[in-house]
């Protein structure tokens, strides 16, 4: 049977724990060592600034495989800063709430993990809509 997780789990932003999700307590703790690491990574960076080269993301297909790139050119006009590429930086070293967490004591396939889901979401937003939350 697969349910709805009800107390608050957090994961480090961007899916960055690769799957691991953790409970209030441990959450509190390892804010705690990125912040430090935030503070560390953002005075070592601006200090260094010969060392680093902000860059642009892309997708290439070579012989059909999806392969990520990066690129270093002239500043567009809606590229951003280096203080801007810093407080992403902050968003991907921090927690934040996972919003949905299920758990199933079974093996399930993953079309019907998608459609419980997705069921169980859509129930939560007309719940919401209607002003039941």
């Amino acid at each position: 049977m697969i349910t709805k997780v009800k107390e608050p789990y957090y994961e480090m932003g961007y899916n960055l724990l690769a799957g691991i999700v953790v409970d209030e307590e441990l959450k509190d703790q390892l804010e705690a060592i990125l912040k430090d690491a935030r503070t560390k990574i953002g005075v070592l960076i601006m200090k260094n600034r010969q060392h680093i080269k902000e860059t642009n993301t892309g997708l290439a297909y070579p012989r059909g495989k999806q392969t990520s790139f990066n690129i270093a050119e002239p500043k567009r006009s809606f590229d951003l800063d280096l203080g801007k590429r810093m407080y992403l930086l902050d968003g991907a070293m921090s927690m934040r709430k996972v919003e949905h967490l299920f758990e199933t004591d079974e093996r399930m396939t993953n079309d019907k993990i998608k459609a419980f889901a997705q069921r169980a979401i859509e129930d939560e937003l007309d719940e919401m809509e209607d002003g039941h939350e």
